[in-house]
């Protein structure tokens, strides 16, 4: 965690202070109701710390490879402890040293549900929640899209506990915003390049002192332009704004009516006619025909309402606000899921250290599939064997994805026989003969003209379904 790598521990340092974040809102909120006056920078500043704290003693603890049950014992004797020592010296401050009687009025007030939830209840939960948030920052994945996950759900958060706060107490929590922010655009860009270092094979290196002042100095423009700004982010600015655009406006609106005279100009002549003939129709016979003879037309109909239709209404609508929830809720849902979905195809497609190519990776791997495709059409044809290749294609592709993203990736200049070694690494021993017959396959199809069947074909699509269930061997460093 902190203390691995200079990447690695930066990025846990960031995630540490994001949650740090979004919680202090939370708690404020929480403490609000108990009339605790605390600011947000002090408040954010003593969690951050100690939750650093935490992390680090966990990580002592791993180091000193303490063997369990005593390590679990360990954590839950610290927990307790510093659960009772947060209320001591935060409620108990004044209270003399030798004297415990502070101690039973803390076990008291934690079983007096009577008088309703205390204070040292909201104390404890908060040093368990950042006791949790370290014990997870001892199994984290440090990916771009895990990351880049936690950022979002972070914001969500923070914009609802500052709403709260700020409604009910009027703090202003602009700091938190943008460190927030700063933190977590740096965590973000810190694990895109650990990404690209992964595919590299330098993830142990430490990242230069100059790659790392960029990056900070790109954050810290990034947020403190965005901070400059935000003050004139006003209704008022905004119509000031606005008003400027007032001759714009003006010209438009002329442009728009002369276009409209330009089209219906020529149409005026039918529209007249038009009118000329609903002038002369009889609108009183034809009343009397659709109302009848002798019957005075649209007369209302006297309607009883039913007694029970407020109440069929009322569930009706009920049902259709739950309705349109689990809608919302789903499509939320299908969205995380298709972008969890392709964020595993897309983490590790580039094969190469991170450069700055303005697009141009993205357009040379395009050049790439076209030249491919051209080559199997030109050999097989508008066929259906052209499906069957690009399937096989396919297969292989996304073996080699993520074989990848395993810390097994395929140098451009090796030949497919020579990657199957690695490859077999990648899914273990269980699927070496699934995995050399898709090599074989994919071999056929991209260097020779030799026939795929349907069979064969079904046969390649279990053994790439069987070869992703698999775990990858245990390298030399002891990660899988």
């Amino acid at each position: 965690m902190l203390l691995s790598n200079r990447r690695d521990g930066l990025i846990h340092f960031c995630l540490a202070g994001m949650e740090v974040a979004w919680f202090t809102p939370i708690l404020l909120f929480a403490l609000y109701w108990y009339h605790w006056d605390w600011l947000p920078a002090a408040a954010f500043g003593s969690l951050f710390g100690v939750l650093l704290i935490w992390m680090l003693v966990l990580e002592l603890l791993n180091r000193l490879a303490v063997d369990s049950p005593v390590y679990e014992l360990s954590v839950l004797a610290l927990i307790l402890l510093t659960s009772l020592l947060i209320v001591r010296f935060l409620l108990y401050w004044d209270t003399p040293v030798g004297d415990f009687l502070w101690l039973g009025n803390t076990v008291y007030a934690l079983f007096n549900f009577y008088e309703g939830v205390q204070l040292e209840w909201v104390l404890i939960l908060a040093n368990l929640f950042l006791w949790q948030r370290a014990i997870s920052a001892t199994r984290r994945i440090l990916t771009f899209f895990r990351v880049g996950l936690n950022f979002r759900l972070g914001i969500l958060l923070l914009i609802a506990g500052a709403s709260l706060l700020t409604y009910f107490s009027a703090q202003s929590l602009s700091p938190l915003i943008w460190i927030y922010f700063g933190l977590g655009l740096t965590a973000v860009a810190l694990t895109r390049v650990r990404d690209k270092a992964i595919v590299s094979q330098s993830v142990g290196r430490a990242l230069p002192p100059r790659r790392l002042a960029q990056l900070f100095l790109g954050v810290g423009l990034t947020v403190g332009i965005a901070a400059w700004l935000s003050p004139f982010y006003t209704p008022d600015t905004i119509k000031a704004l606005l008003r400027w655009f007032n001759p714009l406006g003006t010209v438009l609106e002329h442009v728009f009516w002369w276009v409209a005279e330009l089209v219906f100009k020529p149409l005026e002549p039918l529209l007249l006619w038009l009118m000329e003939i609903l002038r002369h129709i009889d609108w009183g016979g034809v009343m009397e025909i659709v109302s009848g003879e002798g019957e005075t037309p649209f007369e209302p109909l006297p309607i009883q309402p039913w007694p029970g239709m407020a109440m069929v209404w009322t569930v009706m609508r009920h049902i259709a606000i739950g309705l349109a929830i689990m809608l919302i809720l789903g499509f939320l849902l299908l969205c995380l899921k298709k972008m969890d979905r392709s964020q595993l195809v897309e983490d590790a497609e580039e094969e190469s250290d991170e450069t700055i190519t303005l697009g141009g990776g993205m357009l040379n791997r395009g050049v790439q599939w076209l030249r491919d495709l051209s080559n199997l059409v030109r050999r097989y044809g508008l066929s259906r064997q052209l499906l069957t290749a690009v399937s096989v294609q396919n297969i292989y592709a996304n073996l080699c994805r993520i074989a990848t993203r395993r810390g097994y990736p395929r140098h451009p200049a090796w030949p497919p026989d020579d990657y199957l070694p690695t490859l077999k690494k990648a899914f273990g021993p269980e699927a070496e003969k699934a995995l050399s017959r898709i090599t074989l396959a994919y071999m056929r199809v991209h260097y020779g003209d030799k026939l795929i069947g349907v069979a064969e074909l079904t046969q390649l699509q279990k053994d790439y379904h069987l070869a992703r269930l698999m775990k990858p061997e245990r390298n030399k460093g002891g990660e899988t």
